[in-house]
């Protein structure tokens, strides 16, 4: 196996020649690490990460200018809060899906980023443009690291591409249901 970086794998497998492994969507929660009453939550903490999150991914700068919006008033402006949070952030008028969200009443849910695979793959070109530096899942994470709040990776999908295969989806998806293709995970047939 030969590294190129910290998000992006190039394998040699005995039938391909080549697949690239990457990220596509990932979903992170913001835990903050110091103790609060209800009150606050909404007022001081909660804006408080979010604030801390912006500074250190330059998200604005990025991806663009972030617009506040309430899950009452998202529907009227075609956009969706993650399910279950009440206040949050997105950039308007992006071909993309990003949010940056929580519930006002309920701290234990704390402060979910969403990127989709879209929006992950746009803030990973601007920041490469803007910064000189390749941007990765890794490095994100380590730009992230705070002391005031903890950082869960709740959700990561990994895309698979093949290089120089001549292989088309659909026949891959035909392959694995026909059972010539087989695919596993560890020791499990999937």
């Amino acid at each position: 196996m030969e590294i190129i970086g910290y998000s992006c794998w190039h394998i040699q497998i005995w039938r391909f020649k080549m697949m690239k492994l990457g990220v596509d969507q990932f979903t992170l929660i913001l835990i903050p690490n110091e103790k609060f009453d209800f009150e606050s939550w909404r007022l001081l903490v909660a804006p408080k990460i979010i604030n801390i999150f912006n500074s250190c991914t330059k998200i604005e700068s990025i991806l663009g200018k972030l617009s506040l919006v309430d899950a009452n008033v998202g529907k009227y402006i075609n956009f969706k809060l993650p399910a279950g949070y009440t206040k949050g952030y997105y950039v308007k008028n992006a071909l993309f899906y990003f949010s940056i969200a929580y519930n006002e009443a309920m701290p234990n849910m704390c402060v979910i980023i969403y990127f989709s695979a879209t929006a992950w793959k746009i803030y990973c070109e601007n920041y490469t443009n803007t910064y000189n530096k390749p941007m990765n899942i890794r490095r994100f994470l380590k730009m992230i690291k705070t002391t005031y709040f903890k950082c869960r990776l709740s959700r990561l999908d990994i895309c698979v591409d093949f290089i120089d295969e001549g292989l088309s989806v659909s026949q891959l998806s035909k392959s694995i249901q026909c059972g010539r293709t087989e695919v596993r995970y560890g020791k499990i047939q999937i």
